[in-house]
């Protein structure tokens, strides 16, 4: 799938278990033990902000999802997890880069990829499917990333543009264009089964129903993941949201597997936090496989996110119950947290 990440675990025991909705950067993980692609990209479930570049030969455009927002924080430093995953296809071959960043508190990078590369004009065809071992790496200054958002705000065609996004090249790896130096390193965490799953590849949809920047985006991008549960459509899908109540509120990232061969159902799993008026409790939920609500259910959610209004919990469909099982589900039972 996607990435290629696996959905076991990834670090040693005793590093402490990863935090859920909005956690910072070194909450879940430590300093030592792993090297590997495979536990840093575990360990850096759930991302803010997954960017996404792509380009289609068809179109002859770049598309780019949330970049500016991970450059902001990489610029400012700001502590979180980040992903970029870049895709290319024309009739000279496919390439997929999936970048894992870690901004720490000191403002250093934890940084690991994969790459899949495939040429097909070359003779012999080349096929890359690498992975680059986890770094620490020291970020370019501030004035670059600025340079660079405001090149994909205001030209997001142009080679400024494409030179901070790194997709274009004769079919080889793309190492990002953001760090001055970088150092061997490693890293350790013990994931959660939301974090395994979410691991496995990045999502198919993302949607949320969450205040923040980007939150226009949300309602869109939710009626998206409500249209692939109503019809059924295999895939990875992520779910950001939030319950407020008086006096206390929680926020919920929620990952759900569908596949083909199991329709009717989804594996899955999550982590959040309860907020109460002086303090917050976070969670995490282990693996289920569910019973997906009828198609009905799905269209009904999808009238009434249509028919609004939207916000503090409505349409009440599409924010999560402090009850055993998620309003989208009608049972569920306990099961591994498996990529395949």
């Amino acid at each position: 799938m996607g990435n290629g990440g696996s959905a076991g675990s990834a670090g040693s025991a005793g590093a402490g278990a990863a935090a859920g909705a909005g956690a910072t950067a070194g909450a879940g993980g430590t300093a030592g033990g792993e090297t590997t692609y495979e536990a840093l990209n575990v360990c850096g479930q759930a991302p803010s902000y997954p960017a996404t570049a792509s380009f289609d030969d068809g179109s002859g455009e770049l598309s780019i999802d949330g970049l500016e927002y991970v450059l902001r924080r990489l610029g400012s430093r700001t502590p979180g997890k980040f992903s970029l995953t870049r895709t290319t296809e024309d009739g000279g071959g496919s390439g997929y880069h999936h970048d894992v960043l870690i901004v720490t508190d000191d403002g250093s990078v934890l940084h690991a990829s994969k790459h899949r590369v495939h040429a097909y004009t070359s003779d012999p065809p080349t096929d890359i499917d690498e992975t680059t071992p986890i770094q620490r790496c020291t970020l370019k200054p501030e004035a670059y990333f600025q340079s660079c958002v405001s090149a994909i705000l205001t030209d997001p065609q142009g080679n400024e543009a494409a030179e901070c996004v790194q997709i274009y090249a004769d079919w080889e790896t793309l190492p990002l264009p953001y760090f001055q130096s970088c150092e061997p390193a490693s890293y350790s965490c013990t994931p959660s089964d939301m974090q395994r799953l979410l691991a496995c590849a990045p999502p198919d949809i993302y949607g949320w129903m969450t205040s923040n920047e980007r939150e226009a985006d949300g309602p869109p991008r939710t009626r998206q993941l409500l249209e692939a549960l109503r019809d059924r459509e295999p895939g990875l899908y992520r779910f950001d949201t939030t319950k407020d109540v008086t006096y206390a509120w929680g926020s919920q990232i929620r990952v759900m597997l569908s596949r083909s061969s199991d329709p009717e159902y989804v594996l899955t799993a999550a982590d959040g936090s309860r907020y109460g008026e002086s303090d917050s409790t976070p969670y995490s939920t282990e693996t289920q496989r569910c019973k997906l609500q009828p198609p009905d259910y799905f269209q009904a959610c999808i009238d009434a996110l249509d028919a609004g209004p939207i916000g503090f919990n409505q349409p009440a469909c599409a924010h999560y119950e402090n009850q055993p099982i998620f309003p989208w589900f009608t049972s569920c039972e306990p099961a591994e947290p498996v990529c395949e």
